[in-house]
């Protein structure tokens, strides 16, 4: 709730329930006289300076063009309270409400700022799992253009679909996709399927780079808990574009295997735009498990984009980076780092939830040259950002794009746990260049949940949805319980952005009904041609049984 005192000498408060598009709108203002009317307004375009209507003898409002929503007596404690379902026309998401009064004593409320949230299951455009406890949705990747059309294509992965054998998993690839009522995965353009039950396939999915220098874009499917080498050894699959039909991923163009049993690898992937010069992709994994420097200490691989072909093993990849200590999960989560230093070459970003330079468990982010290879440690790495405390659990890593426009990408580092905070999680942007060792508590910008959102879990860039130069950024925040118990959320910050900032003044804001687990965001490129960044949104468990579904939110609409 927001508290604000009126700027008069007779003080109104005004108290604004969180506005959901579609909700139910409760405004309530207090300290009237007993019996007075007390006008209710909204503005949608900021507060430079109201009109002074005749009706509050002479009491001016700080909103422009105010709407009037209504009106309501004051009881005898002098609360007036107006409820209804929010208006179609409070369409902007910034929004200014005001309470005022007139009669002898004239009062107006300061105004009260707020973002207008929206239902993920109010997507333009919506997928849903085929069958109970999918949890389609936990992964989401933009696919590039699978198709070769020029519209980009999106790819989602649901771990625990039973299709090969029971959490076999499976991966769906939609090609342009586009506004229009709910819709099964079933008839997704092309599904890849597990090779065999517990495989877990699409724990993590990249595309939209060319790991073979054909021209076409190229994907990255990963089954964390695949056995060929070892239990839950993990395997990678690549799928050369392009690709309009299904594919078993046992006839996938390469499978990349951990390197021994429990190892995980596959448990994070991305595709990094070309280090070595040779004009093609390259692929980034962790393994979370990996104990070639600790027991539990992690790893991350890099593989050079050069058209591998066949089964291999992820002992033959370019660079492998160790975790320094037992138990840190190094490589939990990685990404491209971008370019944080202007040389040219992008970097790679490798998250270690449970490393305890700071703390126990107060997790790290570790940036590492993008030229490198052979095997090195990560203590060895360009620059280690540490979580604030023990607890933090930092692991979330992503590039934010040039969030401030200096020419330079940024990093956007979340950490989901932050127990002085009961799990409130935040999420952090550190500006290029960024090296040595920095503390996440000097970061140029700090996002911050509340108690129980465990904000942060997830980051990303958003690309610039309103194509003014900055890139934006999302963050999750998957047990948000905005919408009820678990429903999570996921919010959208627009660059630039600095210092502390509450996540509930993000630019825009979607959450999740009870139990849903909202959160994930991912850019995914134009997908309707009108020049803005498209995104989509994950709801690992809606659905009756756990489904699983997946959104779509067009840049137009942000």
């Amino acid at each position: 709730m927001i508290w604000l005192l009126a700027t008069m000498a007779l003080a109104l408060e005004l108290d604004v329930e969180p506005v959901l598009s579609g909700g139910t709108l409760e405004l309530t203002a207090s300290d009237a006289p007993p019996g007075e009317t007390v006008h209710f307004v909204v503005g949608l375009n900021g507060t430079a300076g109201g009109p002074c209507p005749a009706f509050l003898g002479g009491a001016c409002l700080d909103v422009e063009s105010p709407i009037i929503l209504g009106s309501a007596a004051a009881n005898l404690a002098g609360v007036a309270t107006l409820s209804g379902v929010v208006p179609e026309s409070l369409s902007a998401w910034e929004l200014d409400f005001q309470a005022a009064h007139g009669g002898s004593t004239p009062a107006v409320s300061t105004a009260v700022h707020t973002t207008l949230l929206l239902s993920a299951a109010q997507a333009v455009g919506q997928w849903s799992g085929e069958g109970a406890d999918d949890w389609a949705g936990r992964s989401l990747a933009s696919a590039g253009d699978m198709d070769a059309n020029g519209t980009p294509d999106l790819l989602i992965g649901a771990l625990w679909h039973d299709g090969a054998g029971v959490n076999a998993g499976v991966v769906y690839l939609v090609h342009d996709p586009t506004p229009g009522p709910l819709r099964s995965l079933s008839a997704a353009d092309a599904r890849f399927d597990a090779e065999g039950g517990h495989d877990a396939a699409g724990q993590a999915i990249a595309g939209g780079g060319d790991l073979n220098g054909d021209g076409f874009d190229d994907l990255v499917i990963a089954a964390d808990a695949e056995d060929s080498a070892g239990f839950n050894a993990g395997a990678i699959y690549f799928l050369y574009g392009p690709v309009t039909d299904d594919v078993a991923l046992a006839d996938a163009d390469v499978k990349a295997l951990g390197e021994a049993e429990f190892d995980l690898a596959g448990v994070s992937v991305d595709l990094v735009p070309d280090v070595n010069g040779d004009g093609t992709s390259e692929a980034f994994i962790g393994a979370r498990y990996h104990d070639e420097s600790f027991d539990d200490a992690g790893s991350a691989y890099l593989v050079h984009g050069t058209g591998h072909t066949g089964d291999w093993s992820l002992s033959w990849a370019h660079a492998e980076l160790l975790g320094e200590a037992a138990g840190d999960w190094a490589g939990i989560r990685v990404a491209s780092g971008g370019d944080p230093d202007g040389d040219g070459t992008p970097d790679l970003l490798v998250g270690a939830r449970y490393e305890d330079t700071a703390g126990v468990d107060a997790g790290a982010a570790y940036l590492v040259s993008g030229t490198t290879t052979g095997t090195v440690s990560l203590a060895d790495a360009r620059a280690k950002l540490l979580g604030e405390e023990a607890g933090d659990r930092v692991s979330a890593v992503a590039t934010a794009g040039d969030v401030d426009g200096d020419g330079l990408d940024d990093l956007l580092i979340g950490q989901f746990h932050e127990p002085g905070d009961l799990a409130a999680g935040a999420a952090y942007l550190v500006r290029g260049p960024v090296s040595g060792d920095l503390d996440l508590a000097t970061a140029d910008a700090r996002i911050d949940g509340v108690p129980g959102d465990n904000l942060g879990y997830w980051v990303d860039t958003a690309g610039d949805v309103n194509a003014d130069g900055f890139a934006d950024i999302l963050v999750s925040a998957p047990y948000d319980a905005t919408g009820g118990v678990e429903a999570g959320a996921a919010r959208l910050f627009l660059g630039p952005i600095s210092g502390t900032v509450p996540a509930a003044s993000a630019h825009a804001t979607w959450i999740g009904n009870a139990g849903d687990w909202t959160g994930l965001i991912v850019p995914i490129g134009d997908v309707d041609g009108d020049g803005l960044d498209d995104l989509a949104i994950g709801m690992a468990h809606a659905g009756a049984a756990d489904q699983g579904a997946v959104g779509l939110i067009l840049g137009a609409d942000l």
